[in-house]
């Protein structure tokens, strides 16, 4: 086998050159040649030519520059906590040692440090994994965003917490309440704050001159309110989107919706109280919103109060409640593909043969229930508790209004027409 044919790296860079010339690029000289390998570099003349500018023998600590430098090196600049560059020329508005820049997000570590950010009215605020201990209400202003890892981020309330104000309000009923954005974390109320998160807001006119609130909740846990895990009031609070939303043990209601043109979507809640009026859906006075794939459980009252108008609500449930699943008390209301699955059950207080799993007190002629189901599952192998799948009006029933109801296993029968 003849030897490997030794090229000359030399003869290599010349005829680069050349290349480099036919194509018109000889300008370029030695900021193109930055592409040799050293070896070339090191073999190439040393005797400056036309289409070979001189190269710089400054060794890298001379001052002289090179003329083959075309572009800035990227960046090295390290990024400090807040997400400002440390060696950044100007500093970053500050507010009481708070960042109030609007982005990247202040990341915070303990309670005091929240409180502070949001006070500063700070306009991203991250919480990571750890207990944030809070002795007042945030009041979230206007495009806060509001956000944590999971449910390893929790915002608890102290022990001396005002039992008469929320954990998180945003509004406060005083204010604008647009655009605030709350996700992935705890709020514990822990049997000391009267509401995990209120929403009242009123004269948004945000972003565009917006006049809804359009604020943003989405995978949160609320634990043990004194009242309501989540309120939803205030004159704007419209266009507010609720997902994956889980409230537990709330003390009255786990959803209060007292407003209008807004969403929930796969939220849940359960309640602990039993007052005779609990639910942990209570739509009281709410209109014109929908609720899809969302969940009352375990419920001491309740799971379900509709008293409000023009609400949809798609493929939701009612399991496990003291009374009634849904005890709908307002017409002019849709119900599509809804369960009610062991109302009256014994686990929550429940009594055999008092509970239904809907309830419609209305006689109405704007209320439909279409495809829905109510049952009585037998939990743990009991006997059934679930008196009726649907109480509803004669009136009501004879309208056609009641379409394709099923269900099994209610003690008093499916259907009752009273």
């Amino acid at each position: 086998m003849p030897p490997p044919v030794q090229r000359s790296t030399a003869a290599s860079t010349s005829t680069r050159r050349d290349l480099l010339r036919k194509l018109g690029l000889a300008s370029l000289g030695g900021a193109t040649l930055a592409g040799c390998s050293s070896a070339e570099a090191d073999q190439s003349p040393s005797t400056p030519t036309a289409s070979s500018p001189a190269r710089s023998t400054a060794s890298p600590g001379s001052s002289s520059a090179s003329p083959r430098a075309t572009s800035a090196p990227p960046s090295t600049a390290s990024t400090s906590k807040t997400g400002a560059p440390t060696g950044a020329p100007t500093e970053a508005p500050t507010e009481g040692g708070i960042d109030t820049a609007t982005g990247p997000a202040t990341i915070v570590t303990t309670g005091s440090e929240l409180e502070a950010a949001v006070a500063a009215k700070v306009a991203a605020i991250h919480l990571g994994a750890g207990e944030y201990v809070v002795n007042t209400t945030l009041v979230l202003a206007p495009s806060t965003m509001l956000s944590g890892v999971g449910q390893a981020s929790r915002i608890r309330a102290s022990g001396s917490f005002n039992r008469s104000r929320p954990v998180i309000a945003i509004g406060n009923n005083v204010g604008p309440a647009a655009g605030v954005t709350i996700r992935d974390l705890v709020v514990d109320c822990d049997s000391k704050a009267l509401i995990g998160i209120a929403i009242e807001g009123i004269a948004a006119h945000d972003y565009q001159g917006e006049l809804d609130s359009m604020c943003r909740l989405d995978n949160l846990w609320v634990y043990d309110s004194v009242g309501d895990g989540v309120l939803y009031a205030g004159r704007d609070s419209r266009s507010v989107i609720s997902t994956r939303v889980r409230v537990r043990r709330a003390g009255r209601h786990g959803f209060h919706i007292r407003n209008s043109d807004s969403w929930w979507i796969g939220c849940e809640a359960t309640t602990r109280t039993p007052t005779g009026g609990t639910a942990g859906f209570f739509i009281n006075a709410g209109a014109s919103n929908f609720f899809e794939a969302c969940k009352a459980w375990y419920c001491r009252d309740f799971g379900w109060r509709v008293s409000g108008v023009r609400n949809k609500f798609i493929g939701c449930e009612a399991q496990d409640t003291r009374l009634h699943g849904w005890n709908i008390e307002w017409d002019r209301n849709v119900f599509t593909g809804c369960v009610a699955d062991s109302a009256g059950m014994y686990d929550v207080g429940g009594k055999p043969n008092t509970a239904d799993g809907f309830y419609v007190a209305t006689a109405g002629a704007a209320t439909s229930l279409v495809g829905c189901q109510s049952f009585d599952r037998r939990p743990n192998g009991t006997k059934p508790q679930q008196r009726f799948g649907f109480n509803v009006t004669r009136a009501f029933g004879a309208s056609g209004r009641l379409v394709a109801p099923t269900g099994y296993d209610n003690t008093g029968g499916l259907i009752r027409q009273r």
